[in-house]
């Protein structure tokens, strides 16, 4: 499925709590010693990677083993920008690779935003 379209799958509803789900993440070694933990909510942003490269994203649904993430997309700039479809996509946690801080407007064009997070 390409980026740009809208997916789901597997049971999406929402934890007990209704606002938060921890999310394990490995090195590419999968070694248990570097396991770590992110604790993500519905409105947090993070990166997560699809097609070996990061997208940021917020976080719009929690599921079972997924998170519904509405991404954005990067320009020619090295900015970031809305897609012209929504990018909507279901991403396994494994995925979520970084919590980042939201998107901050650029000042060279309204259209466009940069993440402290993301160099």
């Amino acid at each position: 499925m390409g980026r740009g379209q809208l997916r789901f799958g597997g049971n999406c509803t929402m934890p007990p709590d209704l606002q938060q789900l921890s999310v394990e993440l490995f090195s590419e070694n999968s070694s248990p010693i570097t396991k770590k933990v992110l604790d993500i909510a519905i409105g947090d942003w993070i990166l997560v990677e699809y097609e070996r490269k990061l997208y940021p994203g917020e976080v719009t649904q929690l599921c079972d083993n997924d998170n519904l993430v509405n991404a954005m997309e990067p320009t020619e700039t090295g900015q970031y920008k809305w897609p012209l479809r929504k990018d909507i996509l279901l991403y396994k946690r494994s995925d979520a690779k970084k919590k980042i801080s939201g998107p901050i407007p650029s000042h060279s064009r309204i259209s466009q935003f940069h993440f402290t997070e993301i160099n």
